[in-house]
């Protein structure tokens, strides 16, 4: 399904922001009615293909478990913004899943965008913007956290997901240094 709705080119549709909207309430719909089978899936050469991030050592040769996956994958594929967010909504751990897609946006960027091409260009400052955006998402939810009393106990939490370093769990701000997450680590 992810395959056939990020892959698939856009329809004949004159509104390209209506159509990526409704990609992403997909997402949504798909994430609250099939939670179960969305956790237990794996991105990997046999299922959508390998993720080529692989800042934290932690996919094994570009496979990548559960919504972890799905979020690196759709980056990768430049999913549309309401795509990423409907997943990125979903994770067990919202602020390291941003600080990890901020730098999967930077990094696809870097990778696929560094031509000097008018769509190259264009390709790169939405990516760089959808990394800026994640970048600040993981800070609001710091500094919701912080409101509640937990703030500065949650950048020091490590991670209950796969989101690992070299095979060690990572803490909030451990990942951003590691990730060059530098508005973050500013901001926090």
């Amino acid at each position: 399904i992810f395959q056939d709705l990020l892959g698939a080119p856009l329809g004949q549709s004159k509104d390209k922001q209506l159509e990526d909207q409704s990609r992403g309430e997909l997402v949504t719909w798909l994430l609250k009615n099939h939670r179960k089978q969305m956790e237990e899936f794996e991105v990997s050469n046999h299922t959508l293909g390998k993720v080529s991030w692989d800042y934290l050592s932690s996919g094994k040769d570009g496979c990548w478990p559960s919504l972890e996956g799905l979020l690196l994958w759709s980056i990768e594929q430049e999913a549309p913004a309401s795509v990423l967010e409907a997943i990125w909504m979903y994770m067990d751990d919202p602020v390291h899943a941003a600080l990890v897609a901020s730098s999967a946006c930077r990094n696809t960027a870097d990778q696929r965008h560094a031509f000097g091409s008018y769509i190259d260009g264009i390709a790169n400052k939405n990516l760089n913007y959808m990394a800026d955006r994640f970048e600040r998402l993981a800070f609001l939810v710091v500094e919701d956290l912080a409101s509640a009393g937990n703030g500065v106990e949650h950048l020091f939490q490590e991670t209950v997901r796969c989101w690992e370093s070299g095979g060690q769990k990572s803490s909030c701000f451990r990942l951003a240094h590691q990730l060059g997450c530098r508005k973050f680590v500013a901001g926090t």
